[in-house]
């Protein structure tokens, strides 16, 4: 029974983990396609030349998801 609950609980902490990460990816796209759109400012499109990462995008989610 104790190993059942440990391993049940394990997997919620797995699934609550993947469902924060999905969350925060699909955040920061969403400040990337509203600034693209002009819903947001056009700074929120702005992407790193090397490697097409919307930094701005990245940081504003980061800052709102840190707030919470």
């Amino acid at each position: 029974m104790g190993a059942a609950l440990a391993a049940a609980i394990t997997a919620g902490g797995m699934l609550g983990a993947a469902g924060t990460m999905n969350t925060l990816t699909m955040r920061y796209r969403g400040f990337l396609r509203s600034g693209e759109d002009g819903f947001l400012p056009k700074v929120f499109a702005r992407r790193r030349p090397s490697t097409g990462a919307p930094w701005v995008a990245i940081l504003a989610c980061a800052a709102a998801w840190r707030s919470v």
